[in-house]
């Protein structure tokens, strides 16, 4: 209905797999609980479609797509997830970038405010993978870390608390970790 499924038609379903248009050298795809989908090409760009409501195709729109669009100013990026209503990219300088909504502080800007275009997590860097959930974010850096932003009410963020963050936090109690997910209200390491 959304246009999630990328073939230029916004039809309510698809019985059989249909093709996402105008879009080739994918090497990662992402497609989120809620209605949108990412793929990160093989360039490092990121392209998205689907909902745009809350601003989660990046493209400084508030609209749907039912064809893939550019996400604006991401490049050399490696890694890519997709929340409920957002969406997080990790680029190739540890850096984490977000866009979409921000109502629980899912883009970790220290804001509760949606975002339309890529914003920047600030105070986190050295960053080699990331997951979103259903309305927060993890990251795990190259020192085994975890850091977690976002919503919190079952206590998804790890810190000990059910507050949401708009900023990033470490998640108590972990070191040496290789691996990370965030699931709808919960997260994994």
């Amino acid at each position: 209905f959304f246009g999630q499924l990328g073939d230029g038609s916004n039809k309510g379903c698809s019985c059989f797999p249909v093709e996402v248009l105008n879009i080739s050298e994918i090497v990662e795809i992402s497609a989120a609980s809620a209605t949108h989908s990412l793929a990160l090409k093989e360039n490092g760009t990121v392209w998205a479609w689907g909902s745009g409501e809350h601003g989660e195709l990046g493209n400084g729109k508030n609209e749907n797509s039912n064809v893939p669009v550019k996400v604006l100013n991401l490049s050399n990026i490696k890694e890519i997830s997709t929340g409920g209503c957002f969406s997080i990219a990790l680029k190739e300088d540890g850096t984490v970038w977000t866009w979409g909504s921000g109502k629980h502080g899912e883009l970790g800007n220290g804001k509760n405010e949606n975002s339309n275009v890529p914003v920047k997590v600030p105070n986190l860097s050295k960053v080699k993978k990331i997951s979103a959930g259903e309305g927060h974010c993890i990251a795990l850096k190259e020192d085994g870390t975890v850091w977690a932003w976002g919503w919190n009410k079952y206590g998804q963020l790890g810190n000990g608390t059910n507050e949401d963050s708009n900023v990033p936090v470490k998640v108590l109690n972990l070191e040496n970790i290789v691996e990370i997910s965030a699931g709808g209200e919960h997260s994994l390491a």
